[in-house]
């Protein structure tokens, strides 16, 4: 979902997706590293959560939902949501500003 009006999405808005799927690589690690930690204390508390030993075996246990670009706090925003295997009640937002992840949250949208 790209912000804009009902005549067309924001310019900066479509240069962002644009942008994504160049940089969406290089923005996996970091994003690995923030679900595994999400993970991290559930690990031990439930049994159907899979045992996942690392920040690289996420990806098998995620799916991507939605990519969400608009601003939020005044600045451009890229949010990619994720649905997980060890959190089925939440989708989990990684918003990026500045292509820096600045969150990982949880939401229902």
């Amino acid at each position: 979902m790209l912000s804009g009006g009902r005549a067309a999405p924001d310019p900066d808005s479509v240069s962002l997706a644009r942008e994504l799927i160049a940089r969406y690589a290089t923005l996996r690690p970091t994003i690995a590293r923030a679900l595994f930690d999400h993970y991290e204390p559930s690990r031990e508390s439930d049994e159907g959560i899979p045992g996942l030993s690392g920040p690289e075996h996420v990806w098998a246990h995620v799916s991507a939902e939605r990519v969400l670009i608009e601003p939020m706090s005044r600045l451009d925003t890229v949010e990619i949501a994720y649905r997980t295997a060890w959190d089925e009640e939440h989708t989990l937002g990684a918003r990026f500003q500045g292509w820096q992840l600045v969150e990982l949250n949880g939401s229902v949208r």
